[in-house]
């Protein structure tokens, strides 16, 4: 996407809503935040009254999101201290900060072990940032085992060659499958329950078959995974418990 041009506040009937138009977008997409709050993209140059009409064909899918997200129960933000609390693989784990004089005065490392996630420093003064650095290499370790073992083993029941993939900083979406067949997903997936991770890996890899989310696309996911609409239920609703940003204003859900 291109840069944002402008940034404004607008109304349709009783629906607040923030627009943000860029450069060379394609087409309206609306998301839905952690605190109710609904932000639009739209290019530089679509007419106001197409943008308007969009939100108000969509208005009862976004007052039902923006009911959901504020009843959902939400881990305060972050501290990044000891004592914060991660989500980690479906489980809340309480973080422990550990000092041994032993290690490296560089050193620092990161296990779960015993339902804590414990970070080991010889740093008696270690910041919100290195915290939050250590986490996300953690995470994005941890993620790129069970995407090494979960991914070949779909793409082979769906008879397709593995496809290259990659592990990035990504908060706007779970997953996403580029037009060149190469994958990506969000560190922040190992937060989630395997089970949600499976359903992410079936549902990129059926875009490699069906370019779209179309009918055949669904088919596809239906005769692989007869629960999937279930699981992507449950993602949602991991969305604001999963943010990982270190200072995080928390993301929702989208629709374009």
């Amino acid at each position: 996407m291109g840069n944002i041009v402008l940034e404004s506040d607008g109304k349709v009937q009783t629906m607040p809503y923030t627009l943000k138009r860029r450069n060379g977008k394609r087409g309206i997409t609306i998301r839905i935040f952690a605190d109710g709050s609904v932000v639009v993209s739209a290019s530089s140059r679509e007419p106001i009254a197409n943008i308007e009409a969009f939100l108000l064909l969509k208005q009862e899918w976004i007052m039902k999101k923006v009911a959901l997200m504020r009843s959902r129960p939400q881990l305060p933000q972050h501290t990044w201290t000891d004592g914060d609390v991660f989500p980690f693989f479906g489980n809340l784990v309480p973080l422990r900060i550990e000092r041994d004089v032993w290690l490296g005065r560089k050193t620092s490392s990161i296990i779960v072990q015993d339902n804590e996630m414990i970070i080991m420093t010889a740093s008696q003064d270690i910041d919100q940032k290195k915290v939050h650095d250590l986490v996300i290499a953690f995470y994005r370790e941890r993620a790129l085992s069970i995407l090494s073992d979960e991914i070949p083993r779909r793409a082979s029941e769906l008879g397709l060659p593995v496809p290259s993939f990659s592990v990035i900083d990504c908060y706007g979406r779970w997953g996403s499958c580029s037009s060149s067949k190469k994958l990506s997903f969000a560190v922040r997936i190992a937060t989630l329950p395997v089970r949600l991770i499976e359903y992410l890996v079936l549902h990129e890899l059926a875009h490699l078959v069906h370019f779209n989310h179309g009918s055949e696309f669904k088919a596809l996911l239906s005769s692989r995974m007869p629960d999937w609409r279930k699981r992507q239920k449950e993602l949602y609703e991991m969305q604001a418990l999963s943010d990982l940003r270190l200072y995080a204003s928390q993301s929702g859900s989208s629709v374009r």
